[in-house]
């Protein structure tokens, strides 16, 4: 006969108690046991049938061009069944019950923000946001000028840039290529009727991300992103990480092609200044493409005209600058990381003050800080035609352009704009006196190389929100 048994003992930790332990028959605590582990099982059953739905994967925001088709989608575990409502702006979307929501033909009127609701017998949960955005497809005109000189029997062509004489004896042709991609061709005296054309030799369609918040009724900031040498759009505006501050900030942002240039590689580049980066003596034109293109935008949509701004790296830095320069009344501010003005300041002198965003790490191992030559790839053009100034230089060439007086840096450095570098890193030099529409600034990487890294494991640096807001922060007066 089992019998229950009761151990007198002296608690040691608390003094004058006293404490009993009993000592359970082994049959008795095996079934104590066994209906523990049946009472969880029942709990852990009870609470999974009145568990919500669950969502494995939340739609993710999404971009597609004017006219195209997007899909968002949300996924939950093999083992629920619920069923689905999708949303856009807070609204159901009627007859939209399937994982997958397709939107076809998406237009001005589907931008906005779109959740699922998944419900069962137990309650509903509804999917985090998912933001879908136009692109707007943009291809610029191409308009370098053709004017046509008849003198002694011949017709000379001329225009600016590039283009490729083509004739035909109609207006609506056939088109054949007359002459060689290059101004100044001369012709012979046509015998009948002659129409001549400029064909574009690099069209350089490009679209345009048109934020949530974009209101035809209502002018909205434009900001062209300009990539480097071998760069590409889409690598540039990751790096800057521009399209979640256009949404969040409310602009319009297009990041347009460079043309390949004629090296074995094809690498991309912009005709910028005399030292960078045409290698190869192109004849394209990239003031005039780009200033089609924000002509083309500006037609096409609600810009404010005083509020163009460009940011660019390295070379794309350097074709802001050149924007600058001889589009001055165009574009109300610049940012250019590791990319310098023109060597020579009586080249493309601005019209009126542009506002100037140097940015430059010292280190930078390609167009160095201080000034000096760009890199040759052919190993032919002159070293007098690589001088590019140096970060501090390219700020007093636009400080005498716009009139700026009183260059002051900071003793301390006061952002933080490399992930690589521990703590505050980059130095702010301003001028004391600036004129209105003709800030300049300098923000000095200490330590900062030609490509500093602005985004690592999903978090940023200062460096995109505090360059865009400074453009923005910098109109035409």
């Amino acid at each position: 006969m089992n019998t229950l048994n009761a151990i007198e003992t002296i608690d040691t930790k608390r003094p004058g108690f006293a404490a009993a332990q009993y000592s359970l028959p082994y049959s008795l605590m095996l079934l104590i046991n066994r209906l523990i582990f049946a009472i969880g099982v029942f709990f852990i059953a009870l609470t999974e049938s009145f568990a919500l739905p669950v969502i494995a994967f939340h739609p993710q925001d999404t971009s597609v061009e004017l006219g195209g088709t997007a899909t968002l989608f949300i996924r939950y575990p093999r083992t629920t069944t619920p069923s689905i409502q999708w949303q856009f702006n807070g609204i159901e979307i009627p007859g939209a019950t399937s994982r997958d929501l397709i939107i076809s033909e998406a237009g001005f009127s589907d931008v906005g923000t779109y959740r699922a609701v998944l419900t069962d017998g137990d309650g509903s949960i509804t999917s985090e946001g998912a933001i879908l955005n136009i692109l707007g497809p943009i291809d610029p005109p191409f308009d370098p000028g053709l004017r046509l000189e008849f003198l002694d029997g011949t017709v000379t062509g001329s225009w600016t840039g590039e283009g490729i004489l083509e004739a035909a004896t109609t207006v609506s042709g056939p088109w054949e290529t007359v002459g060689a991609a290059d101004p100044g061709v001369v012709l012979p005296w046509p015998d009948t009727s002659v129409f001549y054309r400029l064909q574009n030799p690099h069209p350089r369609p490009t679209r345009v991300f048109i934020p949530t918040s974009y209101d035809p009724e209502v002018s909205m900031p434009l900001l062209i992103g300009l990539h480097g040498y071998t760069g590409s759009p889409t690598g540039i505006t990751n790096y800057f990480g521009i399209n979640a501050l256009a949404e969040s900030r409310g602009f319009l942002y297009c990041a347009p092609p460079g043309i390949q240039e004629a090296s074995e590689d094809q690498d991309t580049f912009w005709n910028a200044t005399t030292a960078c980066c045409n290698f190869y003596d192109s004849q394209v034109d990239d003031v005039a493409y780009l200033t089609s293109l924000i002509s083309e935008i500006c037609e096409q949509y609600n810009v404010d005209p005083k509020r163009i701004h460009i940011i660019g790296q390295s070379n794309g830095g350097f074709m802001a600058y050149r924007m600058a320069s001889e589009r001055a009344s165009m574009i109300a501010s610049i940012a250019s990381l590791a990319g310098v003005t023109e060597w020579d300041p009586s080249l493309h002198v601005p019209t009126e003050p542009v506002h100037i965003l140097q940015i430059h790490g010292t280190e930078d191992e390609l167009i160095t800080y201080g000034g000096g030559l760009v890199k040759d790839p052919t190993g032919a053009i002159p070293v007098a035609q690589l001088q590019h100034p140096g970060a501090v230089g390219t700020i007093e060439i636009w400080a005498a352009y716009n009139g700026c007086e009183g260059q002051e840096t900071e003793t301390n450095a006061s952002l933080d704009l490399d992930l690589t570098i521990p703590g505050l890193d980059t130095k702010v030099t301003r001028y004391a006196t600036n004129p209105p529409g003709g800030t300049v600034e300098l923000w000095t990487i200490e330590g900062g190389r030609h490509s500093p890294t602005f985004a690592s494991g999903g978090s940023w640096s200062q460096f995109p929100e505090k360059t865009v807001d400074w453009l923005l922060a910098h109109p035409k007066p």
